[in-house]
């Protein structure tokens, strides 16, 4: 994941809080979707409409949103998760 032993677990709660902040606002007429956290309190909803609910640790949830993790560790209500692009 990360170099030299750091990954996204070990990102701070107000980094990981900011990723998925500007993701949300760039990601606004993507996937429509729910991302709730099951370490930190945080629900995010993206795109328009009602989408699957994303669960799972906030920074993994950040890490794929940004398109560098395949979301292993994450689950859907619908079984899969959403195809995203890489981030920026």
């Amino acid at each position: 994941m990360g170099g030299a032993g750091y990954s996204p677990a070990d990102w701070p709660e107000d980094f990981v809080r900011m990723i998925i902040g500007r993701v949300q606002d760039d990601r606004a007429d993507g996937p429509s979707m729910v991302l709730s956290s099951t370490d930190i309190e945080g629900l995010w909803k993206f795109g328009r409409g009602q989408g699957p609910e994303i669960t799972g640790p906030a920074a993994e949830l950040a890490w794929w949103l940004i398109g560098r993790g395949d979301g292993a560790g994450l689950g859907s209500s619908i079984g899969e998760l959403p195809q995203l692009p890489r981030w920026r």
